[in-house]
This record gives structure tokens, C-alpha cells and sequence, in this order.
């Protein structure tokens, strides 16, 4: 029953948070009156953890349920659909553009049936990375009371205290994970890596729209605005006034400050183990062993969090009688790692597609030449690596800062993160205080998510208008 709710959160979650991302799609496309900042807006649920999202639903709408889940799981994965989409529209040549207008096809709607299949790739991306956020996600299912694996999982460990029955949920959820993700992320692969350079990067020209035509993204993008962005909006701003005289402003900008830093330390850890892998890959330096490699990072960010915050937990246990252990479990060092090694695969990955696709001839020449070093592979395929490296690592940033699971599990003493804060707080009825925090969370992530969504959309040539 627990794996059968599991599936449906996760594939719910993934249909609906493609149809939720239209309205950000044709924004990659088109160019229309309001365009940027409907773009912009459609981006800002990924500043907000999808657990906070159930809480706003639960309390001020009083719904629960698979329903409710799925929905809060959407409105968070969305922003993926339109980011991936819009990137890839970005590397599409302008030759695609003129061959359809000399055909007499540059209609909206014919372009938007001719770029949807080159999209395929870029989409069934996303759809990987929200269908494996949606299947390891447990808090956001115990607040709508949906009995998921992972909820079955944390029940079992923490509430009743059976480490053996949690273990038996832990490998299912492993091989639940890794069986669907694989197979995919190998299709997607194959699809989306092929060595073929791009013709005239960034000039494709964006089409504008007029008339009534301008206003069909709005309509479309209307249902994310409102669920995503205005109702969860409105009820911060309202917590906000209610309970900000009586919030601890020093302990805000603590909690802010910390949370800040271990979100930097877990980037940096994630790009710097991409950057190692990225160089064995493209030099193929120990190709079995490379490949072994990149399974097991994608398998540590397939599993659930909370089952790699446990295995942290296991690995470094609190022993008396070691200084070394002691000292290590008593600062952020174990958390900070955790999450550059779970969010690894992202860096990794985006790199990867990059690299694979443009610059064989490149990695030919380094190997003939015997410069395989680290050194050496970052200067010359840094102007490559530099756009999806930066992407991934903003994306890794604004996870980081709205992890929970592992943060839970990993805490050490004394140390509160905004997540921890605000969960202590909704365990204890008091879920009003949580507003000034979260929108603490949403201020210092507003500049990695608007890095994040100007380089998913580069600069292109000018716009075109089209008229019938």
C-alpha cells in the first residue's frame, strides 16, 4: 500500500507539475508584454520547501491527502520543467527558425509543435528530477497524513523504535529508486549527450505575440501564479505582521547566517567532487572505474535522503572513547558533506551534458598531449563548464538551504538551521512563527535563483514579429 502511494505522489506529481510549467515554457519561446516578470514569478516556488507549502494548505485551507500532496510535490517540481525547456530552446540554431518561416510554418503554434520534440530530452530530465525530489520526500507526506514509503520508513526507526523493520523499508526504497531512475536517466542520456556540436548558440530569435495571442502564457501560467505564488504569498505576508513583534530577531539572523554557510560548504563540495569526476570522465582516465563512479553518485541522490542521512549516522557513531569522532559529530562537518555528496549528481550531470555533447575533439588533445591533470582540465574546459556548473551549483545552493531530512538526522548540537527551526516550530502548533522565517529563506535565495533563471534564459537576437 506504502509503495503504491509512493508511486502515485511521485508520477502525480511529475504530470502535474509539467502541465503546471506551460505557461513557463512558451516564456522561453515567446517574448509578449510581461514576459520577464512572468518568468521570474514562475520561478519562485523553488525558494519555498514543498513541506511548507502543506503546512499553508493544511492550516488555512484545512485539505489533507494524496490530493493535496501531489499538488504542493507540483507546485515545487514546476520551475524544473520551465527551467530545462527554456534552456534548451536557448541551443536550438536560428537555421530551425528560418527553415519553418521559409516554409511558410513560423505561426505560434506551428513553432511550438516543431520545438516541443527537440525539448523531449531536456523534459524527460526534469521529469527525473522531480519524480526522484517527489519519491524521497517525507515530510510534506506526514504533514498531509499520505502513508508513503518514507513515512512508513521514519515511522518505523522513530516512532517505534524498530531498526530492523525501518531497515527493510530503507531497501525498498533503494531499489524502488534505482531500478526507474537508471533506466531513464540512460534513455536520457543517450538521447541528449549525442557528440554533436551546437550551430550559432544564443541567436535564436525570440517570437512575439500580439493581440489576444499575448495573453495566452498568462492563462496558461495563471493556475502556478495563484497556487505557487499569491495564495502562499498572502498567507506569509499575513504571519508575518501577526507575529513579528513577538519573534527573536537574533536568533532569525543566526538561524539565516547558518543556514547560509552550510548551503555554501555543500556546494562547494558538490562542484568540487563534479569537477574530479567530470575530468576522469571527458579524459577517460580509468573507464570502468569512472563509469562505477557515476552510478554510484546518481544512486546517492536517487535514494531518499533520509536513508543517507542514517547511513552518515551509522558511519561516524558517537564513541566516548574517540576523540576524533567526538570532535567530528560535534560540528556541521558530517551534514555539510551529506549534502555535497547527495547533491553531487546535479553538478555532475549538468556538466556532463555540456562537456560529452561539445568537446570530444578537445579531450582527444588533452590525452595525445599527456595533460590530464586536474589543473590542466580546468583551464581548458572551463569557458564549457563555467554555464552548467553555475546553474547546478545554484540549484544545489537552494536545495541545501531547504533540506530537512538530512539536516534532522545529521544536526549537531546547538545548531539550528531556518528548516530545523520552522519544523521544530510546526511540531509544536506554532506554525504562524514560521513565516518570518521562511521569508528570510526566500531573500537570501533570491540571488541564486535569479542566476539560475537568467542562465537557463541567455540573451538571443532580436525578436520577430509574426502577423496573419
Amino acid at each position: 500500500m506504502q509503495a503504491g502511494y509512493s508511486f502515485a505522489t511521485a508520477i502525480g506529481a511529475v504530470a502535474l507539475g509539467a502541465a503546471l510549467a506551460a505557461g513557463g515554457g512558451l516564456c522561453g519561446l515567446f517574448d509578449f508584454p510581461g514576459r520577464r516578470v512572468l518568468q521570474r514569478a514562475l520561478v519562485v516556488p523553488l525558494l519555498i520547501p514543498p513541506w511548507f507549502y502543506a503546512l499553508i494548505y493544511q492550516d488555512r485551507y484545512g485539505i489533507s491527502g494524496l490530493g493535496t500532496l501531489v499538488l504542493v510535490l507540483a507546485i515545487s517540481s514546476a520551475p524544473l520543467f520551465q527551467l530545462f525547456l527554456t534552456a534548451s530552446i536557448v541551443d536550438i540554431p536560428s537555421k530551425h527558425f528560418d527553415m519553418l518561416r521559409v516554409l511558410g510554418r513560423g505561426a505560434p503554434a506551428h513553432l511550438v509543435r516543431h520545438v516541443l520534440p527537440l525539448g523531449v530530452p531536456a523534459l524527460a530530465a526534469a521529469a527525473v528530477l522531480a519524480f526522484l525530489l517527489a519519491w524521497g520526500d517525507g515530510a510534506s507526506a506526514r504533514i498531509l497524513a499520505v502513508p508513503t514509503l518514507t513515512v512508513g520508513m521514519y515511522d518505523q526507526w522513530f516512532g517505534r523504535q524498530q531498526d530492523a523493520a525501518g531497515a527493510s523499508f530503507a531497501v525498498a526504497l533503494v531499489v524502488a529508486s534505482l531500478v526507474p531512475t537508471v533506466t531513464v536517466w540512460a534513455l536520457v542520456a543517450r538521447k541528449s549527450w549525442a557528440p554533436v556540436g551546437r550551430l550559432q548558440r544564443g541567436s535564436a530569435p525570440r517570437v512575439r505575440l500580439s493581440g489576444l495571442a499575448s495573453s495566452v502564457p498568462w492563462l496558461m501560467g495563471t493556475p502556478l501564479l495563484i497556487s505557487g505564488v499569491v495564495l502562499p504569498g498572502v498567507t506569509i505576508a499575513q504571519w508575518c505582521i501577526e507575529r513579528i513583534d513577538r519573534v527573536d530577531l537574533v536568533a532569525v539572523g543566526e538561524d539565516t547566517v547558518r543556514t547560509l554557510l552550510l548551503a555554501l560548504g555543500g556546494t562547494l563540495i558538490a562542484v568540487a567532487l563534479a569537477i574530479v569526476l567530470l575530468r576522469d570522465r571527458i579524459t577517460e582516465r580509468a573507464r570502468r572505474l569512472g563509469s562505477i563512479t557515476e552510478h554510484v553518485v546518481l544512486a546517492t541522490f536517487a535514494i531518499p535522503g533520509l536513508v543517507l542521512a542514517l547511513a552518515f549516522l551509522w558511519l561516524l557513531p558517537e564513541d566516548a572513547d574517540s576523540v576524533v569522532f567526538s570532535a567530528v559529530n560535534s560540528t556541521p562537518a558530517p551534514l555539510c558533506v551529506a549534502m555535497g555528496m547527495r547533491f553531487c549528481a546535479v553538478a555532475l550531470f549538468a556538466g556532463e551534458a555540456a562537456l560529452l555533447r561539445t568537446t570530444r575533439g578537445h579531450a582527444d588533445v588533452l590525452r595525445v598531449h599527456g595533460r590530464t591533470s586536474l589543473a590542466s582540465f580546468v583551464q581548458l574546459f572551463r569557458p564549457f563548464m563555467m554555464r552548467p556548473l553555475m546553474a547546478g551549483a545554484c540549484f544545489v545552493l537552494l536545495e541545501c538551504m531547504k533540506d530537512l531530512s538530512l539536516s534532522l538526522v545529521l544536526q549537531p548540537f546547538g545548531f539550528t538551521t531556518i528548516a530545523i527551526r520552522m519544523f521544530q516550530y510546526s511540531q509544536t502548533q506554532r506554525i504562524h512563527d514560521c513565516a518570518v522565517w521562511i521569508v528570510c529563506l526566500i531573500l537570501i535565495g533570491a540571488y541564486p535563483l535569479s542566476v539560475l533563471a537568467r542562465l537557463a534564459d541567455a540573451e538571443r537576437g532580436n525578436t520577430i514579429q509574426y502577423s496573419r
